[in-house]
């Protein structure tokens, strides 16, 4: 599969409470733009951690053939099913149309941030706390 043409990639932080579902990090093609959708957070460092991570992952989608559809739908599925205390991301769980794309991402997410010097832990607990 093909990546789409893009023309433009435009990253932009928000306020948490305005994601389309409960996520820190989204990402949406509009025409030729891809949009990059993150929460606000205390780090910047966090913050381009995850949208890195986005970045990656939609592109990695895109070549395998997975659509935005696919992903929302199984992300906003796997949100209202979330149980209280589950801290797990939709894309961890192996039957996510995007697992692949994912976890390649999630290594990559791990080695930037020791780069960053981010403490891994306190990363993880602003995410939790969104």
């Amino acid at each position: 599969m093909a990546i789409p043409t893009i023309d433009r990639v435009v990253i932009k932080f928000i306020k948490h409470e305005t994601q389309r579902y409960p996520t820190c990090g989204d990402w949406e093609l509009f025409g030729k733009s891809l949009i990059i959708s993150v929460s606000r957070m205390e780090d910047v460092r966090h913050m381009l951690l995850v949208a890195i991570h986005e970045l990656e992952e939609a592109l990695i989608c895109f070549h395998q053939g997975v659509t935005q559809e696919q992903v929302d739908e199984f992300d906003i599925q796997f949100e209202a099913k979330r149980e209280e205390g589950n801290n797990e991301e939709p894309g961890g769980d192996p039957q996510a149309p995007y697992y692949d794309a994912h976890q390649f991402a999630s290594r990559h997410e791990k080695e930037l941030a020791k780069k960053l010097e981010v403490d891994w832990e306190t990363y993880e607990a602003e995410i939790n706390a969104l």
